[in-house]
């Protein structure tokens, strides 16, 4: 992804992508002590959020609709479509997607405690 355009006080770094960009946040001290984790996972990657510009993808085209891994919300034009045994959230505005969302999988969190 190249140098990062910017870098906020809590250590997020931001890119520009082709098509949007890129937000990749980092478990801190204060994430492990709260969520009771190893303290080796300080550091390691917590969450990429993928902001999409231009995207033509729907819930349709994305085989969302009838997928029972994924817990759909609606709230007037915003539909979000959480796949919390996978870390995948996927957040459509007016049937576009707008925003990819990774994080830990359940899995993980509970193997990464203590």
């Amino acid at each position: 992804m190249g140098q990062p355009v910017s870098e906020s006080t809590d250590g997020v770094l931001r890119f520009n992508v082709s098509g949007g960009s890129v937000q990749i946040s980092f478990v801190n001290e204060k994430f492990v002590t709260a969520k009771k984790l190893r303290p080796d996972l300080a550091g390691s990657v917590l969450e990429i959020v993928l902001q999409h510009e231009h995207s033509t993808d729907n819930a349709e085209s994305m085989k969302l609709l009838k997928n029972r891994d994924f817990i759909r919300d609606d709230v007037r034009n915003i539909s979000v479509f959480r796949n919390i045994k996978d870390g995948i959230v996927y957040t459509f505005i007016d049937g576009r997607l707008k925003t990819t969302r990774y994080t830990f999988a359940d899995s993980q969190l509970s193997k990464a405690r203590l």
